[in-house]
């Protein structure tokens, strides 16, 4: 598991712990998560980080947006019910992880946070006016619409789904897009450098704003600390 790319940052920068590090954990994620536990894969990012990270090592378990995902993909389309499935079975890998470190990282627990979803979105710096910003822009930008649109078309490929049900994934896009553009400053602590184990075109498309290659005018209304991405498989 050694295979590396690396977005605004380097091998060097990481290894001289310049960065706090977050380790996203999405319940559909297989690398992550099998039977709603936590895998070896987990394990080994939660070892690398710790040698590299800066102060602390922010594990956030993306459960609370998957409803998404959930109410798309499942023929069971009732929005209560998936909400409800998304946050009992987070809360079955919250305490997975949680049982994890107790038993494998119990001496280095206190640099290591286990966060759900609604807890991030609450306390995070940046969460909720980003996701004002967003929304807005996705509704009255037509462009900007059709590009997130597209991004989640060559991104979700393991089946196809109506034009009305793309339109429902790109929430799942919009809602990540505070984590994704500035990385979560959570109790004082700016954790700005995620890894992950894939590159997909969601990663590019927040790559190019960052970048200031497209949508200026959004990206200037968006906070100035912007994330980092090493992707690790």
């Amino acid at each position: 598991m050694e295979e590396k790319a690396y977005f605004d940052t380097n091998q060097k920068i990481i290894d001289q712990k310049k960065h706090n590090i977050i380790i996203p954990v999405c319940l559909g994620n297989k690398f992550f998560v099998a039977d709603k536990k936590v895998t070896d894969n987990f394990r080994y990012y939660i070892d690398y980080a710790l040698k590299r990270t800066k102060e602390k090592v922010l594990v956030l378990i993306a459960d609370k947006v998957q409803d998404t995902n959930y109410i798309v993909r499942n023929k069971n389309k009732n929005e209560a019910s998936n909400k409800r499935r998304v946050m009992r079975e987070g809360l079955e890998v919250y305490i997975s992880a949680i049982e994890l470190i107790e038993k494998k990282f119990k001496s280095n627990k206190d640099r290591l946070l286990v966060v759900r979803w609604e807890d991030y979105e609450k306390k995070d710096l940046y969460f909720e006016e980003t996701r004002i910003i967003v929304y807005d822009e996705f509704r009255s930008n037509k462009v900007f619409a059709a590009h997130v649109l597209e991004t989640i078309k060559t991104t979700v490929l393991d089946k196809s789904f109506s034009e009305s049900e793309y339109l429902r994934l790109c929430n799942y896009i919009l809602d990540e897009f505070s984590l994704c553009y500035s990385g979560v400053n959570y109790y004082d602590i700016q954790y700005d450098l995620m890894i992950y184990p894939n590159i997909d075109t969601t990663l590019y498309f927040f790559q190019d704003l960052k970048d200031g290659k497209i949508y200026k005018r959004l990206t200037a209304k968006l906070p100035k600390k912007k994330l980092a991405y090493l992707i690790i498989n």
